[in-house]
């Protein structure tokens, strides 16, 4: 079946899912991104990279602070709180990060060419 444009705008189509966290015994509301947002975040990504301005693990940054939600999709922590959980333990944090790559449809191909670029 062919969808219209029509249809396909109608579509709720940016789901959250709910990733349990074992290391702090509850879990975490994680959504997808737009396009626009994932295209943004990888320019931004791109563009530190090739100034230099980028630290290890910005990406996962990035990708944590577009993702991690409120269960109504809100964003769930400011800047602050990004660069505060970002000392938490690393499993757990790999346990989003893992859980937002998968959500928003990056694999492992996209990550690797965005960190060699």
């Amino acid at each position: 079946m062919t969808l219209s444009i029509e249809e396909v705008l109608a579509k709720e189509d940016l789901p959250l899912i709910e990733v349990q966290i074992p290391q702090w015994g509850g879990s975490v509301w994680v959504r997808t991104m737009r396009a626009d947002e994932r295209s943004v975040m990888e320019d931004e990504h791109t563009a530190s990279r090739n100034g230099d301005a980028v630290k290890s693990g910005m990406f996962r940054k990035r990708l944590l602070g577009r993702t991690l939600a409120n269960e109504d999709g809100s964003d769930w922590l400011s800047p602050q709180q990004l660069d505060q959980l970002m000392t938490k333990n690393a499993a757990a944090v790999e346990l989003i990060v893992e859980a937002a790559l998968n959500q928003n449809g990056f694999g492992r191909k996209d990550v690797e060419e965005l960190e060699k670029n």
